[in-house]
């Protein structure tokens, strides 16, 4: 009777526990991310100004699958959490415009790899993004880089990275990696609606790497009549990094045409003329403590001749697994805080940030 009662145990402790084995690389993971600015007056007439705030927290759950012939199942959804739920509910937002309290998706997607290759589905890491600007997008408090995209969605600050896409990325093959992807970014005008319904945007890209260095280059193709990125239609960039011991050194430059046509074309003088940008990068790894220096400019002839310039410097120190501190000193000379413009009375300014990450 015995051996029938441990028998029959063993056998609910099976079926019990089958489920959970089948997700047993689901992971739950997260970071509460806080920073603090002081940054110096834009304008003669302006002021100064101080801020703290939430710097993207997140918590997010993510897992794979064997799927058998060869095949895994992989997802992520990561939510963006905004920490500072008090006050009114239109300021101290966080970096993706939610109001307090709220929750957006930072990341949502689902994917199948194999010996073909992976494809993707969802909101996800843009290959433009991925192949030219994510080696350079370090800051952790401060803006990141001047670019092209940045300026075209109406902004001077850091790289635009996620979109909503389905991709495919090639295996590896001796060092190289390609993919392609179509991404559904932006809105059309609905006051408007001669122009289509949403334009969404084809992206291509090819990288090879070494253990010590990679080259890669992206095209990211805009229809004209993309509300959003209306002001250019092409974009395309080319990136290089070397990493010799604890150092390492990383660069971008991208370029974007212009849109002469569509809701948003761009007119007058020099229409036709390329924005152009660049980023320069030099970091070094020591055990806990990492530092970076980096330079990046643009340059859009059709609003003046002049270059916007930003030059950012950071450390960030591990003081245990979880926890990260980071202190960032950023400078823009006085055509970021025109964008581009001349006669404004704009001048150069400097922030200075705190940051304070936990992550689990």
């Amino acid at each position: 009777m015995n051996m029938k009662k441990t028998l029959i145990a063993a056998a609910v402790a099976a079926v019990v526990a089958a489920p959970a084995a089948s997700y047993a690389s689901s992971t739950l993971y997260g970071a509460v991310e806080l920073g603090m600015t002081y940054a110096s007056k834009t304008t003669d007439s302006g002021k100064s100004s101080t801020s703290f705030f939430d710097n993207g927290s997140r918590i997010g759950l993510k897992g794979s699958n064997d799927l058998g012939n060869g095949l895994t199942g992989f997802y992520k959804l990561e939510l963006g959490v905004n920490t500072f739920n008090n006050g009114s509910a239109n300021d101290g937002t966080s970096p993706y415009n939610e109001q307090k309290g709220q929750v957006k998706t930072r990341l949502g997607y689902f994917g199948v790899k194999g010996d073909f290759g992976t494809v993707i589905a969802g909101r996800q890491h843009g290959l433009l993004y991925s192949l030219i600007e994510q080696p350079t997008d370090t800051p952790n408090v401060v803006s990141g880089p001047l670019n092209p995209i940045a300026l075209a969605s109406g902004s001077l600050g850091g790289y635009k990275s996620r979109v909503n896409a389905i991709a495919y990325v090639s295996p590896n093959y001796h060092g190289f990696v390609g993919g392609v992807a179509y991404a559904d970014i932006g809105t059309y005008d609905k006051s408007a609606p001669q122009y289509g319904k949403q334009q969404g945007v084809g992206q291509i890209g090819v990288k090879y790497a070494t253990n010590d260095w990679y080259v890669s280059a992206a095209y990211m193709g805009i229809p004209q009549n993309n509300y959003n990125f209306g002001s250019v239609k092409d974009v395309w960039g080319l990136a290089g990094g070397y990493k010799f011991g604890m150092f390492a050194v990383d660069a971008n430059y991208q370029q974007a045409k212009p849109n002469t046509s569509g809701p948003k074309a761009v007119t007058g003088a020099n229409n036709d003329k390329n924005v152009r940008s660049y980023a320069l990068q030099g970091s070094v790894s020591m055990g806990p403590l990492y530092g970076y220096l980096q330079y990046s400019a643009m340059k859009w002839k059709h609003i003046s001749d002049k270059w916007a310039a930003r030059t950012t410097a950071g450390v960030f120190y591990n003081i245990a697994k979880p926890l990260q501190v980071t202190f960032e000193v950023s400078h823009n000379n006085k055509y970021v805080n025109s964008r581009l413009l001349t006669g404004t009375g704009a001048k150069a300014n400097t922030t200075v940030a705190l940051g304070a990450n936990y992550y689990f």
